[in-house]
């Protein structure tokens, strides 16, 4: 277990890496206590892949995503492969949207706009001697795991078991022998 501690401007973050001994695993824990206003964060993947491919997660399945940076929308997982076989994936829980930089994989985390303030011209929309609430602002919690390797594996189940979380079922047995 690693544990890193970030900061910009008044927010602060904490990273948890987990690495597995037996597997090609990474598990990493992200805590945001976040007080920026009109910032997008990111998680940037770096990888050394050629003639790289990705696939995400869609609604009724896998789709291939678009790779001119533009923000790809995917739900648990997001895959890539590379021309020489190896690939790795991505789990994850809750997160939304990723796009490709230049031979980065850049995992969108939260974005902090103001709730129902579009720009028109140079009017000022909000008024800035108050405090205005953002969109995704205090404490957020995310988690994601990286699986690497080149064998194909079913992505949708094991994404589906990271993202749920485990359920406990009550049971009390009466003791009557029927």
């Amino acid at each position: 277990v690693i544990e890193a501690v970030f900061g910009y401007g008044d927010s602060k973050a904490r990273v948890r890496y987990v690495m597995s001994k037996a597997s090609a695993v990474l598990d990493v824990d992200i805590h945001i206590d976040n007080t920026e206003k009109k910032k997008l964060y990111k998680l940037a993947v770096p990888y050394e892949m050629q003639n790289v491919s990705v696939f995400a997660e869609a609604a009724f399945g896998e789709e291939a995503f678009r790779l001119n940076g533009d923000e790809n929308v995917h739900q648990k997982y997001v895959r890539l492969e590379g021309g020489d076989g190896r690939r790795f994936s991505v789990y994850n829980r809750g997160i939304y949207s990723s796009s490709l930089g230049d031979s980065k994989l850049l995992i969108s985390l939260m974005r902090t706009p103001s709730y129902c303030a579009h720009p028109i011209g140079d009017t000022e929309i909000l008024p800035q001697n108050r405090n205005s609430p953002y969109i995704d602002q205090g404490e957020r919690d995310f988690s994601l795991r990286f699986v690497f390797g080149e064998k194909e594996t079913s992505d949708g189940i094991a994404a589906q078991t990271f993202n749920e979380k485990p359920t406990c079922l009550s049971f009390f047995p009466s003791g009557e022998k029927t």
